[in-house]
């Protein structure tokens, strides 16, 4: 009985040619290793017959329900232990009731009421690896179950763990698909597939190891943002959005009976404090893979980018053109100014939430109201402009950017 039947697969990723015309069976009680080096089309093969990835030509054919293991995970890490493996267990046709033994099976049994992401890296590669084989753990018919180097990661009683249950379930006719660079897992296969053996390589002779000379070093990390602004273009979409839909509903506006009746100074800031209140592009980029932690480790803050003080400054201005107010020029600044120190504050909020543990799980948003205040003062200042109003304004923000670093100091730079 094939659980798996791929026909003349092929994949693209990027600009590569991944897998070309790639055929393989997978059938009930068998385990077929995927070997070779990175790159090679390992992950790819799974993570299309898992059909997570575009086809280009070819088909493939699985039996569900199957269980999957990904490199990185899948799991979210505010759900609690015990709910994921559940979870996994009801999408796999399996009866939840005996999956706290399986937890104690593979030592999780004491942390089946935590949080995900307060576990070790070895912890969630073994709730990974679970949730992966969970659909051979049924007494169903056979199933097969994709892992993606499933040991890395996990401690060596782990991994004996793992390859113990392998084989076992291999008896009951349930099929496994693995990808891994462990030798110790090849014990349990039936067949090993060699991916780019033509393109593997022999080992460098050193004599020849290439010589880079030396220079002062530098970091940088505000050329880094930058290139990925121009790249990903995150900043013009959620800067200049708000700003766009505002002038927008202005134009409409100045032709409405309503319009009297609209508040002259938050239709004017709408726009400037909608940006401001934006979560930063680059903390995107940050939150990524870690890269955050790595930029720290090298010495940097995070710093605001000259685009997003151009866009906020300049909004008053810009729909005061489309929207008349009795605002000078010069106020029309000082209130952009007042909204781009929003903008600092409301950044060093998120930094802070991100610097906390499990920082997905933090309310910035709720952090966030405390900028209102200041947005208030400001739109009052639209039709009754007032220094004492305006230093009040500017001031609040600024002292909750100074602050943050000062009381949580994991917020800065060491």
């Amino acid at each position: 009985m094939d659980l798996l039947e791929v026909n003349g697969l092929t994949i693209v990723r990027g600009t590569s040619e991944v897998l070309s015309n790639f055929d393989l069976k997978v059938c009930s009680g068998e385990c077929v290793i995927l070997s070779g080096p990175n790159g090679c089309g390992k992950s790819t093969l799974i993570e299309a017959v898992a059909g997570l990835l575009p086809v280009k030509k070819g088909s493939f054919n699985i039996s569900k329900p199957f269980g999957l293991s990904l490199q990185n995970g899948g799991i979210h890490g505010d759900e609690f232990v015990q709910e994921r493996i559940d979870i996994a267990a009801a999408i796999s046709g399996t009866d939840v009731a005996g999956t706290w033994n399986l937890l104690e099976r593979w030592n999780l049994g004491h942390r089946s009421a935590d949080r995900i992401g307060q576990l070790s890296g070895g912890m969630n590669q073994r709730i990974s690896v679970i949730q992966g084989l969970l659909p051979s753990y049924a007494d169903l018919e056979p199933r097969i179950c994709l892992l993606d180097e499933p040991s890395i990661g996990l401690d060596e009683d782990s991994v004996i763990t793992l390859i113990s249950d392998i084989q076992t379930l291999k008896k009951r006719g349930h099929s496994f698909l693995i990808a891994t660079h462990d030798s110790r897992l090849k014990t349990c296969s039936d067949r090993i597939i060699n991916f780019g053996e033509e393109n593997s390589t022999t080992t460098q002779d050193s004599s020849i190891l290439p010589t880079l000379k030396p220079k002062q070093p530098s970091n940088p990390f505000n050329q880094w943002v930058n290139k990925l602004h121009w790249r990903t273009k995150a900043p013009f979409v959620v800067l200049g959005l708000p700003l766009f839909a505002v002038m927008l509903i202005l134009s409409a506006a100045e032709n409405s009976s309503n319009h009297d009746l609209m508040l002259n100074g938050i239709i004017l800031l709408s726009a400037p404090f909608l940006s401001a209140m934006t979560t930063p592009s680059a903390l995107r980029y940050l939150s990524e893979n870690r890269t955050g932690e790595w930029w720290r480790s090298q010495g940097n803050s995070f710093d605001p980018a000259f685009f997003a003080a151009f866009v906020i400054i300049l909004s008053p201005f810009i729909i005061s053109q489309f929207y008349s107010t009795i605002a000078t020029t010069s106020e029309l600044f000082c209130l952009g100014a007042i909204m781009y120190s929003i903008f600092h504050a409301n950044q060093a909020l998120h930094v802070l939430a991100d610097r906390l543990p499990r920082s997905t799980g933090q309310f910035v948003s709720l952090l966030t109201l405390i900028l209102i205040w200041p947005f208030i003062l400001a739109a009052e200042l639209v039709n009754n402009w007032d220094w004492y109003g305006f230093g009040l304004a500017v001031g609040i923000p600024i002292i909750i950017a100074v602050a943050i670093p000062i009381v949580h100091p994991r917020t800065g730079s060491n």
